[in-house]
């Protein structure tokens, strides 16, 4: 896939959507461990989407962005099932560019 930057092949390209699923699921048990740092490490989650988004995985990191923003920590199951929503958006958005 080219970008505004290179080249990103197909590989790089798996590896890191493989990694970022990892790392949003991370949010989860974060949660349930009321992780002082959770705020922190979501926000800088989605400052590295959003910039990814504009390079090269379009709408559904954008979704994912969105999601992710919208969290509410006070609320575990809905906080899980946006977890998982952002998840299965990451996965589409892998298939896409395979």
């Amino acid at each position: 896939m080219k970008t505004q930057y290179g080249i990103i092949n197909e590989n790089q390209l798996d590896a890191y959507m493989s990694k970022l699923i990892g790392r949003v699921f991370k949010i989860i048990p974060m949660n349930e461990e009321q992780v002082s740092t959770l705020e922190a490490y979501v926000d800088s989650l989605l400052r590295e989407l959003m910039g990814n988004s504009k390079l090269f995985l379009g709408e559904e990191l954008l979704s994912v962005c969105g999601t992710l923003k919208g969290l509410d920590y006070s609320d575990h199951r809905l906080l899980k099932s946006d977890v998982f929503k952002a998840i299965e958006l990451i996965e589409k958005a892998r298939e896409r560019v395979k």
